[in-house]
């Protein structure tokens, strides 16, 4: 037999000693570096031949900069970590 939920999300957020709105987050646009030295060693020696991610990122560059995602965010808030991290 199923017992029916009727716990709200109010008495969750209470419960749990969450706000019930969401904090804000914004989006602080940053350069996208260069792989470090150690990742790219790794990475070649897990992927010897390489993979298709690695390659793209090879012959295409960055293809996502962290400007096309700021309009998606409050100008205000806290600092949200950069969609490709």
């Amino acid at each position: 037999m199923m017992r029916k939920n009727t716990t709200s999300q109010k008495e969750l957020a209470v419960e749990a000693k969450m706000p019930e709105e969401k904090e804000v987050m914004s989006l602080k646009p940053e350069s996208i570096g260069p792989v470090p030295p150690e990742t790219a060693h790794l990475a070649k020696l897990v992927f010897p031949a390489g993979c298709p991610w690695m390659k793209m990122r090879d012959e295409l560059g960055t293809l996502y900069q962290d400007e096309m995602f700021a309009p998606l965010f409050p100008t205000d808030g806290q600092p949200a970590l950069a969609p490709w991290r």
